[in-house]
């Protein structure tokens, strides 16, 4: 998931950003977002 953050499909992609952008928050920001999508593990009581 952190390699699609260094190689994005959009190679344009890191032009927009802002000059005080810290890839270390949208890391957070996108690892929690995909967490978020797996199917949440509940074990049996």
């Amino acid at each position: 998931m952190l390699e699609a953050l260094h190689d994005p499909l959009d190679p344009h992609a890191r032009d927009w950003l802002p000059e005080d952008f810290d890839p270390a928050y949208v890391d957070v920001v996108a690892i929690n977002a995909a967490l978020a999508k797996l199917k949440r593990h509940r074990p049996a009581a």
